[in-house]
């Protein structure tokens, strides 16, 4: 009874809805924390494998956030046999980033 009384003070509410953002916060501070380590991946898989393609596919991983998006496209490249298979992922991977936007 009391413990329902104090949820429904201004006080209690204020407290609540502080500790739900500084959660949002954290979650977004984290999401961009992986964000960043999965296009360092990218960049590395690509410059040790096909070097010539690090600039394309640095700016192809700038414009992806999704996660899943990212850690697909870093095996991809890490474990395409060919240059040339490379060369034809890449540019699918774009054309799809470019049609979703």
């Amino acid at each position: 009874m009391l413990q329902d009384a104090l949820r429904e003070t201004p006080a209690y509410q204020r407290i609540l809805e502080e500790g739900r953002e500084e959660g949002r916060q954290a979650l977004q501070k984290e999401l961009k924390q992986q964000q960043e380590a999965l296009r360092e991946a990218a960049f590395d898989v690509t410059l040790r494998r096909f070097p010539h393609l690090v600039g394309p596919a640095r700016e192809y991983a700038k414009s992806v956030d999704d996660l899943c998006i990212l850690t697909r496209f870093v095996v991809r490249m890490a474990t395409i046999p060919t240059v040339e298979g490379a060369e034809v992922f890449l540019q699918i991977m774009i054309e799809e980033s470019e049609e979703t936007k």
